[in-house]
């Protein structure tokens, strides 16, 4: 039995935020059911705060006062009083392993000052955000340059790094700098439901999941959907996520094809369930992806997804087979992947069923708990 403790700010004692909370929340279930002594440690607004949920510790710690010249550097003060209330809490506690995502260097001040080992894990650093903003026109503002290189500075400290997916890894240890030997790679698992979506079903509903930003496509998918609600008079798509304007004339100007679009903002697992159990397309075509949590859904449910030929999506669809891959911000082609999957529920079958096959076999949660076991226990004996 190994005693693990994973950190993550987006975990509230009252919620949870995106991918990564999903994630350490997950893996938090998966080890403590093969016996591991897990404790979640995320982020309280007022005092600490320790409960226990379905057997797994939660300690919520409040930021460390960090107190700073200019309100300007706010933000600064809050994450790396967040890291700072991290080490305080660490250095006294009893963890064989520690885990940090990447983002916001959470383990900034505790990777080789605190007993424990620590783990890097790599979900999309700030430095490929940064460059995909700017890529885009929009830019990046000082403290996202700053935390950028404070969490390649974190990563590179820890005692190992553990990636996403071997495209995800090539990137960042080049960005990074890392150490080749202090790396590895380890798939995410999803959780594979009784029963796979209905993907013949009409009318057609093509379902995004994301945040409203640059780097998830959606400039990519709003650019297209005008055309296919024209060319399609049942088509329907619905979009979840956070940030998604409620005025959609900008980018719909026809008031009869806005009816056929459904923006949901952010919704619980449940409600994220009943949308894909009724989708019979994904279309999910980021611009970057460590891994890639919503693809491997959509496999899960058995839908066909349509996304962008980027090296993490690559691991994950066989373009044709498993999905289907076009090339990156190719908006034609996106529309033409798209429609064949809207003409051809036949095609949407296949793809899905063999995309589900695929998840089942490669995506579960226990080959998870199985791969992440194994990279902590190559950090306890590192001669085994």
């Amino acid at each position: 039995m190994m005693k693990i403790a994973l950190c993550c700010s987006d975990i509230l004692p009252d919620r949870s935020g995106g991918g990564i909370a999903i994630y350490t929340q997950t893996l938090a279930s998966v080890l403590a059911k093969k016996g591991n002594s897990v404790t979640i440690i995320g982020r309280s607004s007022s005092g600490s705060l320790k409960e226990s949920r379905k057997g797994i510790e939660h300690v919520f710690l409040p930021r460390f006062p960090l107190p700073l010249p200019s309100k300007k550097l706010k933000l600064v003060s809050e994450r790396l009083g967040r890291a700072v209330s991290l080490k305080q809490h660490l250095k006294k506690a009893d963890f064989d392993i520690v885990e940090f995502p990447v983002w916001d260097a959470e383990g900034l001040f505790s990777v080789r000052s605190i007993p424990a080992k620590t783990v890097v894990r790599g979900h999309t650093p700030r430095m490929i955000v940064n460059e995909l903003m700017i890529e885009g026109g929009f830019g990046a503002s000082k403290v996202d340059q700053l935390f950028a290189k404070l969490e390649a500075q974190c990563a590179r400290k820890a005692d190992l790094f553990l990636a996403n997916t071997h495209g995800s890894l090539e990137k960042i240890q080049t960005l990074f700098g890392l150490d080749p030997t202090k790396v590895r790679t380890c798939l995410h698992g999803v959780h594979i439901p009784e029963h796979s979506t209905d993907t013949t079903a009409e009318p057609v509903h093509v379902l995004f999941v994301g945040r409203f930003e640059p780097r998830k496509g959606i400039y990519e998918v709003f650019s297209i959907i005008p055309k296919l609600l024209e060319r399609y008079s049942t088509l329907h798509f619905d979009f979840v996520g956070a940030g998604f304007p409620d005025d959609l004339t900008e980018w719909i100007p026809n008031p009869e094809h806005r009816a056929r679009v459904n923006i949901h903002g952010a919704v619980d697992e449940p409600s994220l369930a009943r949308l894909r159990n009724q989708s019979q397309i994904a279309l999910l075509p980021s611009l970057y992806e460590s891994f890639g949590f919503v693809h491997a859904e959509a496999m899960a449910f058995g839908t066909p997804t349509v996304a962008f030929d980027i090296p993490a999506t690559r691991e994950l669809i066989d373009n044709g087979s498993t999905g289907l891959l076009v090339p990156v911000k190719d908006r034609q082609a996106l529309a033409e992947a798209v429609e064949s999957l809207i003409l051809n529920p036949t095609l949407r079958k296949k793809i899905g069923d063999k995309a589900r096959d695929h998840a089942k076999t490669n995506l579960s949660l226990d080959a998870m708990a199985e791969g992440v076991e194994a990279a902590y226990r190559s950090l306890m004996n590192p001669t085994s």
